[in-house]
């Protein structure tokens, strides 16, 4: 490695500065800064998971609970959603003796609010989708609503999709839409404006913003900013990855940069040496030598990488259509190797009966937060997601040691008697099984 090379004729140090000056280092730094802070749902691993953030949505539109805050975030919430058929703006303040109950999970909807009072009574249903909002998650809200009015007859009853989009599908005007971003900017205005005043519960709510940004992720504008950084600054990140790997190599890095960023470019260095094409061609070799055929794609100009194989034991479910097929894919990111079950759009009623009895028998009851059982982006089909290698391990010191892990992950990922790639398989091979016809004689 020519470590005298240098961009655009720049001295080191002048590429040291352009680094720690660089937006996107800042942006960098304030995340790693924010990661290595104690997170009670980072340490229980419940940070990604919807049924989790339903959990406390119950929680701060329940007036009752043990927030603090009364009203408050309910009443910004029945506003926000703007509701067909508009709620009165007396019903939302909770005019009339008012009683308010918020139940969770009732007829299969995520959250159910109950406004009851002497003028009227009203039902808010919400459906949670940690995603992007799309045309199956208002057909899931309709449904809802079909379930729901046989049985509270007596009651105006309103939906509401709670999504990761912006804004709504066009056209969706008898459900409301209501944005995690929104969600997520209120209760930051909340807690700023010292609403949450207990200190226990302010300092619950500092953490949960933390699990709220990771699900909504970036504004699409800058979602490859680390990409762009990596790319900018390619020629010093690339002679200190080879500093990196001499005896001594992390001090020699440290003493480059100002001491308040070394150990963020000690780790931006590391990630920078863990390119997630390198541990895909290695994971694709490791499948190649088991006899699983993959294909390579990438999201064009973002740093996202895939490698996917068909669901052989999926044969024959009746997908048809153009492309409809349920394949495995990893996914491959600077911070994760994420291992997922996914259909391509195809026979639609097909997907539906796969998902309906996926929902009524479980795969696996006890990890029923990896199997999202929901649409995705361009009209395809979650069944599983599960990061199968995290942040800590790709934070390694060595390429050497983080391909390893990786290979190794993937390992017991593919063979383990009670590993989910196992547990699926066997499923899918129970749904496809055609018994061959009974001959006659030995009937």
């Amino acid at each position: 490695m020519d470590r005298k090379a240098t961009a655009a004729g720049m001295t080191r140090v002048e590429e040291v500065d352009r680094l720690v000056g660089d937006s996107g280092f800042l942006r960098y730094h304030a995340e790693y800064v924010k990661r290595r802070q104690f997170n009670a749902f980072d340490v229980l691993r419940y940070a990604e998971y919807e049924i989790r953030h339903s959990n406390v949505m119950a929680w701060l539109l329940d007036p009752n609970e043990t927030h603090g805050i009364g009203r408050a975030f309910l009443e910004w919430f029945l506003g926000q959603a703007k509701l067909p058929g508009r709620l009165p703006r007396k019903i939302v303040r909770g005019e009339g003796g008012q009683t308010v109950r918020v139940e969770r999970e009732l007829y299969y909807v995520d959250v159910v609010i109950f406004l009851e009072s002497d003028h009227a009574r009203h039902i808010v249903a919400i459906e949670n989708k940690p995603a992007w909002a799309s045309p199956e998650h208002y057909e899931q809200v309709r449904a809802h609503l079909e379930r729901l009015r046989p049985e509270y007859s007596g009651h105006d009853i309103h939906c509401v999709l709670l999504s990761t989009s912006r804004e709504g599908i066009d056209g969706e005007d008898e459900i409301a839409h209501v944005s995690w971003r929104d969600v997520g900017a209120q209760i930051k205005t909340m807690h700023d404006a010292d609403a949450f005043w207990q200190e226990e519960v302010a300092a619950f709510i500092r953490q949960y913003l933390v699990a709220v940004g990771r699900l909504i992720g970036p504004e699409e504008s800058d979602a490859d900013y680390l990409r762009k950084l990596l790319d900018d600054h390619h020629s010093l990140l690339k002679y200190m990855l080879g500093v990196l790997g001499d005896e001594g190599g992390e001090q020699e890095i440290r003493a480059m940069v100002p001491k308040r960023h070394a150990d963020t470019v000690v780790r931006l260095v590391k990630d920078f040496g863990q390119e997630p094409e390198r541990l895909r061609s290695e994971v694709r070799d490791l499948l190649a030598s088991r006899g699983i055929e993959t294909t390579i794609t990438a999201s064009k100009g973002k740093a996202v990488l895939w490698l996917s194989w068909d669901l052989q034991e999926a044969q024959g479910l009746g997908l048809g259509g153009t492309g409809g097929r349920i394949y495995w894919f990893f996914e491959f990111t600077l911070r994760s190797v994420v291992v997922v079950l996914e259909s391509s759009p195809g026979r639609r009623d097909a997907v539906d009966r796969i998902a309906a009895c996926m929902r009524k028998i479980p795969v696996d009851r006890c990890r029923r937060g990896r199997y999202p059982m929901k649409a995705g982006a361009f009209n395809h089909f979650h069944f599983y997601r599960h990061e199968l290698v995290g942040d800590e391990t790709l934070s390694g010191t060595s390429t050497a040691a983080v391909t390893v892990a990786v290979r190794q992950a993937v390992d017991e990922f593919l063979d383990a008697e009670d590993s989910d790639y196992t547990r699926i398989n066997d499923y899918f091979r129970c749904l496809a099984f055609q018994p061959a016809p009974v001959a006659e004689e030995t009937k």
